[in-house]
This record gives C-alpha cells, structure tokens and sequence, in this order.
C-alpha cells in the first residue's frame, strides 16, 4: 500500500512543488510591492501598485487553486490504488485457494486411478 502511495505521490510531486514556489515567489513580490509605499501613504497606493498588488493577488488565487486540484488529485490516486489493491486482495486470495484445491483434487483423482 505504501508503495502505491509513493508512486501516486511522485505523479504529482513535481507540480504540487512548481506550484508552491510560484505562489511563494508570488507572496514575496506581492509583499515587497505592498513594503514600496512611502511613509505618507499608510492606506493609499498608486494606481499602477493597487493594479499590480491586484495582478498577484489572482495569480495567487489561481495557483492556490491549481495547487487544491493537484492534490486533490493525487488523494484520488491515492484512493483509487487503495481501491484496487483491497480488490485484489479480495479476489486474489479466494482464486489461490481454489486453483490450490482443482490442483490437489486433480493429484488425488490421478493417485486414486493409478491403484
């Protein structure tokens, strides 16, 4: 089971990871924007500022977004290979059981045929 967790993880690893450094690098511009005020502008921005603090704060929107997907994605691999694991268990055991039992009944009638 673990290691069909880990095969799920790496599918989305790399982009999980891609899109934590964007929205990291977005939060730091969006915070050095927001730190480029002058001392006499407490609440008021400029308008290019408030335009370009709007700008990263959808991207930031927009990759938390992808970011959810992704790993709601890779929840659902997850599921989805528990699913067929537990499958297999179910079935695999019961079918060895019995190819188990036809090869020792065929052994037993080929005995009983020979005496």
């Amino acid at each position: 089971m673990l290691e069909l967790q880990r095969q799920a993880q790496a599918r989305w690893l790399a982009k999980e990871q891609e899109l934590a450094r964007q929205a990291d690098e977005t939060n730091k511009k969006l915070r050095e924007l927001e730190q480029q005020k002058d001392p006499s502008q407490k609440v008021l921005l400029s308008p290019q500022q408030e335009k370009e603090i709007a700008k990263f704060r959808e991207k930031r929107r927009r990759i938390n977004k992808e970011l959810r997907q992704v790993r709601k994605n890779l929840r659902a691999d997850i599921e989805a290979l528990g699913f067929r694991l537990k499958v297999i268990n179910i079935f695999a055991m019961p079918l060895c059981v019995s190819i188990a039992g036809l090869i020792f009944a065929f052994y037993r009638k080929r005995r009983m045929r020979r005496k």
